[in-house]
């Protein structure tokens, strides 16, 4: 008994080649564009330090020094093409580290001006920092030339100044209010005392002028008590009394400088001895006239200072 067949439904027999297996195309290198190989050799240059390519560079030269060193000494191998990987190397090292060199001097420069930078910056702050501490010692130094002004003391200033100035609710905690209060205070004072003296000369200078005009009046009175004497010559002596107050030029001056009484005492003593024929009865007057002229003055200014203080 034969076994089942199998039979393909429908269609055209497979196709063998489709069975086949692709063939595999080479592997195509990559391609570098110049700008990112020199980016991959720049960073390579800035990662590698100089001991790791004087290491590569040395280990690269030995290697060709005795590729070298065999040609020298007569060998007939040749040269592979390891040597001229060696000098690629040494050439590759040799760029790297001049352009880590280049990248180190940047670098240097740059972080160079940066330190010039901050010196200067540094210089100039150090001379702000001396002119600050100038002003302020010209500051602290400072005198506004109330210092020597001598105020009234604290107890007299609290009880004399009114509370408007005084504020002793602040002033007593508070120095350098108390100070501008003393002073405001002062102040006040001391335009009272110009206002007062403004006042006083003015009296002054009326009572100079008034003691003018009594002088000029007296100098006038002087010719005319001479006239008068003059003109009572003829009677006194025909009374009989021609020296009586008047005996001469300087009893003259003198009974003139006498005080009231004296010059009353004076009069009437030579009205005496004038009634009573008295001969050996002599009445002169003697002292020092500048004195006489001090004291009336002195009496006058006192007399003065008493009518002023009446006034007042």
């Amino acid at each position: 008994m034969s076994g089942p067949t199998l039979k393909r439904l429908g269609g055209a027999p497979p196709d063998k080649s489709a069975a086949r297996k692709p063939k595999l195309e080479p592997a195509q290198p990559a391609v570098i564009e110049p700008a990112d190989f020199y980016k991959m050799e720049d960073e390579i240059a800035r990662s590698t330090t100089h001991a790791e390519l004087e290491k590569t560079f040395l280990r690269e030269s030995s290697a060709l020094r005795a590729v070298l060193q065999k040609f020298i000494e007569g060998s007939k191998e040749p040269c592979s093409s390891e040597v001229l990987l060696n000098i690629a190397r040494m050439r590759r090292c040799s760029r790297l580290a001049h352009y880590a060199t280049a990248q180190l001097r940047a670098e240097t420069n740059s972080r160079l001006e940066q330190v010039e930078a901050k010196y200067l910056h540094l210089q100039n702050s150090s001379s702000e920092i001396q002119h600050l501490q100038k002003e302020i010692s010209r500051c602290l130094q400072f005198s506004a030339g109330d210092e020597d002004i001598d105020l009234i003391p604290l107890d007299e200033f609290y009880a004399s100044a009114p509370e408007g100035v005084s504020r002793p609710e602040v002033t007593k905690n508070n120095e350098h209010e108390q100070r501008l209060a003393r002073l405001t205070w002062e102040i006040a004072q001391r335009k009272a005392l110009v206002d007062t003296l403004t006042e006083q000369e003015g009296r002054r200078n009326v009572l100079i002028s008034s003691i003018n005009g009594k002088e000029q009046r007296l100098k006038s009175l002087r010719s005319k008590i001479s006239l008068l004497m003059t003109a009572a010559k003829p009677v006194q002596e025909a009374l009989g009394v021609g020296n009586a107050s008047a005996s001469s030029a300087e009893q003259r001056s003198l009974f003139s400088l006498l005080p009231h009484d004296l010059s009353v005492l004076y009069v009437q003593a030579e009205a005496y001895r004038d009634i009573m024929e008295d001969t050996s009865m002599q009445v002169v007057i003697r002292g020092d006239a500048n004195e006489a002229l001090r004291l009336r003055r002195r009496q006058k200014e006192e007399a003065e200072e008493k009518e002023r203080s009446d006034d007042d």
